[in-house]
């Protein structure tokens, strides 16, 4: 067992109509710096792709945030904190504690790409960030953009199923 066994995808609808979710990592590489991201996914939402389309979802719905803006009330009736995002965002980039700080909160952007709704009540969603401390410095939005791009790759990756060949 490890690292996102067990976890799942599009539970606000009910347990019962839950995908399986997963472990995935991105990474890129711009101006001389990577940037990379290992994620558990274990949302109340559904993970969707860069066009917006569910790539994972509750079974026997359409989309979990159409059905939600529709008034569709959520199965889901306490606040826990079992369904939880958890990753960590890392760099070989120079940054200092309050950049990568920064860094952990702007990857929240790239979850909120990748999972609807994101940040629910009943999600405990966490980023951590790590840097190496490298000496290369870069500007910190190119980092920014990265780590957004990365953690919702990563995300994505999560749910993805590799295709079984005959």
């Amino acid at each position: 067992m490890g690292a996102g066994t067990g976890a799942t995808v599009g539970k606000l609808y009910g347990r019962e109509r839950a995908r399986p979710g997963g472990l995935g990592t991105a990474a890129r590489r711009a101006r001389g710096v990577t940037v990379g991201a290992l994620f558990v996914v274990n949302a109340v939402g559904e993970v969707v792709d860069g066009a917006g389309r569910v790539i994972a979802g509750a079974r026997g719905v359409r989309s979990i945030q159409r059905a939600l803006l529709a008034g569709a009330e959520p199965r889901l009736r306490r606040p826990t904190r079992e369904h939880t995002t958890i990753g960590l965002v890392a760099t070989n980039a120079a940054l200092t504690k309050v950049e990568t700080n920064r860094l952990a909160s702007i990857a929240h952007d790239g979850l909120a790409l990748a999972v609807r709704p994101a940040h629910t009540r009943y999600d405990g969603d966490v980023i951590f960030a790590a840097s190496t401390r490298g000496r290369r410095r870069v500007d910190f939005e190119v980092l920014s953009a990265l780590a957004v791009e990365v953690t919702a790759e990563a995300i994505r990756r999560a749910v993805a199923r590799p295709v079984r060949r005959p």
